[in-house]
């Protein structure tokens, strides 16, 4: 059964991407170098693509095989690189403001509670700094709270960036 469902899913976006190419089943299945019969199974959902065909959905048309295979992303891979591309601009512009950040604070002298900053904790940084160059919802909401802490306790804001660098 779930065979089937996933079989069902690739004809259908089998389906999507002739119909963005405005070819009929027939001139498809040419293209893509398959008897009529063949195609028509694969799109119907009945059997799943052989590996040459699926390889040629990616080279010649740019398919993504995320979105191709599970229905994940967009459907072609120039959009999914444009995202890529944005997220790691991005990533490189936390990365900057992180590094300010790290210099503008002294942690030994203005914030002694975080003197026990131990390995675990430097872990879970790391983790968060990776999560957030991969997920654009979660930086853009901790972000917000960042933005709130920082109105709400600005006299520590101002102390903490004040503090001699060491």
């Amino acid at each position: 059964m779930a065979a089937q469902t996933y079989f069902e899913g690739t004809g259908k976006r089998l389906s999507i991407i002739r119909r963005q190419l405005e070819l009929s089943r027939k001139d498809m299945a040419n293209r893509l170098g398959l008897s009529w019969p063949a195609y028509y199974k694969n799109e119907a959902g009945e059997t799943f693509p052989r590996q040459s065909t699926v390889i040629r959905l990616e080279k010649e048309y740019d398919i993504s095989m995320d979105w191709f295979m599970f229905g994940k992303g967009g459907m072609y891979y120039s959009k999914e690189r444009a995202r890529v591309q944005a997220l790691e601009k991005e990533s490189e512009s936390l990365k900057k403001e992180l590094e300010a950040a790290r210099e503008n604070l002294s942690v030994k002298e203005k914030a002694p509670e975080l003197k026990g900053f131990g390995v675990e904790r430097k872990v879970e940084v790391k983790e968060l700094l990776d999560h957030m160059s991969r997920i654009t919802l979660l930086y853009h909401e901790l972000m917000v709270h960042f933005h709130r802490f920082k109105m709400e306790n600005r006299d520590l804001v101002d102390i903490s960036m004040s503090a001699p660098k060491s």
